[in-house]
This record gives C-alpha cells, sequence and structure tokens, in this order.
C-alpha cells in the first residue's frame, strides 16, 4: 500500500488509512450516543415500553453499521481510486453487515417485547422461553434466506425443501398443532383466565392454574390438578363463575 500526500505532506498509510477510520467511528458513536440519550429520556415520559425496547434493540445493530461503514468510507476517501475488486469486497462486507444488524434488531425487539409482556399474557408467563426461541429460529432463518438470496445464491430450491418439510412435519404434529393453535385462541378470546373458578362440562369445578401451548391445568377442590388438552377445552362448554363478576345469584327455595 502506498503512502499518501496531504497538503503537501507524505502520510503512511499504515497512519492515513486508521486515522480515517477512527476519526469516523469515533464521530458517528459519540452522535449515536447523544441522540440516544436524548431518545431515552423521551421514551421514559411516555406510558408505553415499545419505544424503550426499540431504543435498546437498536443500540448493538446500529454501533455494528457504525463499525462497518468505517471500511467503506476509508475506501471511499483514499486519494488513489481503489481496486474494482476491493471496493466490491466492501460493499459485499457492508450487505452482509447490514442484513444481520437487521435480523439482529428483529430478534431483539421481539424477544424484548415477550419479555416484557410475559406477565400480562398468561401464556407466555408460562411459555415466554418457549416463545422467544420459536421467534429467534424465525428470524435467524429469513435473515439467512435474504443473505443467501443477496449474494446470489439461489433460494427457491432452499423454500421448496422447507415447504415438503414443514407439511411432514405438521402432519406429524397435527395433535400438537392442534393444541397450540387452541391455547392461542384461549388467550385472544379469554373465555377463562388464571385464577378464575370455572365448570367443566363433565361437571368437575375448579380453579384455573396454568394455561400453557397445549395444556391447560385445573385445580380441583381437592387440591387435584385436572390436566386439559387445549383442543378438548375449546370444544367444550364451560361455566365461568368469575364472568361477568364474581358476585352471583344463588336460588333457595323455601317451604311456606
Amino acid at each position: 500500500m502506498q503512502d499518501f500526500y496531504i497538503g503537501g505532506v507524505n502520510v503512511p498509510a499504515w497512519v492515513y488509512v486508521p486515522l480515517v477510520y477512527l476519526a469516523w467511528v469515533s464521530g458517528l458513536t459519540i452522535l449515536k450516543k447523544a441522540f440516544f440519550k436524548s431518545i431515552l429520556q423521551f421514551a421514559k415520559n411516555t406510558k408505553t415500553r415499545l419505544d424503550d425496547l426499540f431504543v435498546q434493540a437498536a443500540d448493538f445493530p446500529l454501533t455494528l453499521l457504525i463499525f462497518t461503514s468505517g471500511g467503506a468510507v476509508v475506501e471511499r476517501f483514499m486519494p488513489v481510486p481503489a481496486e474494482a475488486e476491493l471496493t466490491n469486497h466492501f460493499l459485499v462486507a457492508f450487505k452482509a453487515v447490514s442484513i444481520l444488524a437487521i435480523v439482529l434488531f428483529v430478534d431483539r425487539f421481539s424477544r424484548g417485547v415477550i419479555a416484557a409482556y410475559s406477565e400480562k399474557v398468561d401464556i407466555l408467563r408460562t411459555s415466554g422461553g418457549i416463545a422467544q426461541g420459536l421467534i429467534r429460529i424465525i428470524v435467524m432463518a429469513l435473515g439467512l434466506l435474504i443473505l443467501l438470496d443477496s449474494f446470489g445464491v439461489s433460494i427457491t430450491p432452499i423454500i421448496a425443501s422447507l415447504g415438503i418439510g414443514s407439511l411432514a412435519v405438521a402432519l406429524a404434529l397435527q395433535p400438537t398443532l392442534e393444541n397450540f393453535f387452541a391455547g392461542i385462541q384461549l388467550v385472544i378470546d379469554k373465555p377463562i383466565q388464571v385464577g378464575q373458578f370455572i365448570k367443566l362440562e363433565s361437571g368437575d369445578e375448579g380453579y384455573v392454574h396454568k394455561i400453557g401451548w397445549r395444556s391447560t391445568w385445573i385445580r380441583m377442590l381437592p387440591n387435584n390438578v385436572v390436566v386439559l388438552p387445549n383442543k378438548n377445552l375449546i370444544n367444550s362448554q364451560i361455566i365461568n363463575y368469575y364472568y361477568p363478576q364474581r358476585e352471583l345469584a344463588v336460588l333457595v327455595q323455601v317451604g311456606v
């Protein structure tokens, strides 16, 4: 790598290139910290936690982009034109890191939302870790497909293989998937919630102890627990003694 002349002064390449890189990265890092500080201050004054989670999730991916963009800046502002192959390497690297940063942001934000609202959603309270794991797998898989496609790799055979494999898995796990979607329906419709006293179609009565992805646990009056598949629960008739309110009317026959 040859030396550069800046203002008539001979600057060795091993000095010029790191200085340009450090100046760019340091400047953007300072701006990012100042911007994030003001944004976090604003987010603390809002009622929702989504903006806080958004800023926290964007912190590391944005830092990753800043460090990667330094290489592109060094290549662009070199006093001599860079070779086409070197420029192409910089562009490919920046594209890959940009996709990685977006994937990391989506992963961190989605998992943060699940963790933040797990106490408010019954099914997430008991299965939040599973939900975070599923979200991470889906986001990483989509990010990998986008990355391969950006590099010119045909992802059509991969998607076709995944479709066939998903169909086979869905057929093999049909009962589990039925209970899974029934659990989602229980969470959305909220016919029952944890802590409520209900009566099942079989005549058993008890308190809802836990609503999971596959089953719902009912604690009976003798302090036993009945585990019901969500599919059976969603298709049966249930009496919820806590709806619309806990107070209820009782008919008492009085002889005259």
